[in-house]
C-alpha cells in the first residue's frame, strides 16, 4: 500500500515574516492574477495605538484600502 503526502500549509501562518513571504512568492508566480492593491494591518507593540496599516499597490488610496478591508471583514464575519 502507497500514500501521497499532501503539504496542507507550505508556511506556518503563526510566523508572520515567513507568511509575508509566501503570499509575495505567490503574487510574483502568478497565483492570483493581477494585484493591484494589497492591504496590511498589523498589531504592534510599538505604537500607543497598537496597529499599524499598510496599502500596496497601484490601486492603494485610502478608499480603496477602506473598501477592501470592510470586504474582508465582510468575509470574516461570514466565514466565523
Amino acid at each position: 500500500m502507497t500514500a501521497e503526502i499532501v503539504t496542507l500549509q507550505k508556511s506556518n501562518f503563526r510566523d508572520p515574516v515567513a507568511t509575508l513571504r509566501e503570499i509575495a512568492n505567490e503574487i510574483e508566480s502568478g497565483k492570483y492574477g493581477e494585484v493591484s492593491v494589497v492591504g496590511i494591518a498589523m498589531r504592534v507593540s510599538i505604537n500607543p495605538e497598537g496597529v499599524e496599516i499598510f496599502a500596496l499597490g497601484q490601486d492603494s488610496e485610502p478608499a480603496n484600502i477602506g473598501m477592501l478591508f470592510a470586504r474582508a471583514h465582510q468575509e470574516m464575519v461570514n466565514i466565523f
